[in-house]
């Protein structure tokens, strides 16, 4: 391909190096998002309890924590406490982000006043995920997507890959 026919536009990222913990009592909940950041090339582990988490923050140091809230014997915030009061600069500092299906009014204000660094509410939707991780995680961590595009087509006739699959119909999966 000619390189002077083409720009490259900025679309999506990945990430490099991360790890993240992943905590919920719901082990579907913790396959979902464990196929989510994966399409990030993030690398994941998870526990199924606030006890677990907290044994296995102890074994390496994560880029950040996703902690379901509501979780039985030690929630997210009993978690989140116990995390913090470690010995330690790294356990003081670690993005910890609340997720909740609790979405009640206030709960974002609450979860961040009891020390949560960001609030997630289920289900996760990918905007919001994002946002999240561009806050969070440092900017070396993050790898912007490069996509080819035609120099001379205009944007309004842009096209992908995606229109040209047979049986998809991208309006109504936008929709």
């Amino acid at each position: 391909t000619d390189k002077e026919e083409y720009q490259l536009i900025t679309e999506n990222f990945t990430t490099q190096n991360v790890h993240v913990l992943v905590v919920d009592d719901n082990r579907m909940n913790l396959r979902v998002m464990e196929d989510i950041l994966g399409t990030y090339n993030m690398k994941v582990t998870t526990a199924a309890s606030g006890k677990e988490a907290l044994q296995k923050i102890t074994t390496m140091d994560y880029d950040f924590v996703f902690m379901d809230h509501m979780m039985p014997e030690m929630d997210g915030v009993e978690a989140l406490h116990a995390i913090r009061q470690m010995p330690g600069s790294y356990y003081a500092k670690v993005p910890i982000v609340a997720v909740t299906a609790n979405n009640v009014a206030g709960a974002r204000e609450a979860l961040i006043e009891e020390g949560f660094s960001e609030y997630k509410e289920k289900p996760m939707e990918r905007s919001v995920l994002e946002r999240i991780l561009k806050r969070i995680l440092p900017k070396e961590k993050i790898v912007m997507k490069q996509m080819p595009v035609k120099a001379d087509v205009p944007k309004s006739e842009q096209t992908d890959d995606i229109d040209n699959i047979e049986g998809l119909d991208v309006k109504q999966g936008i929709r």
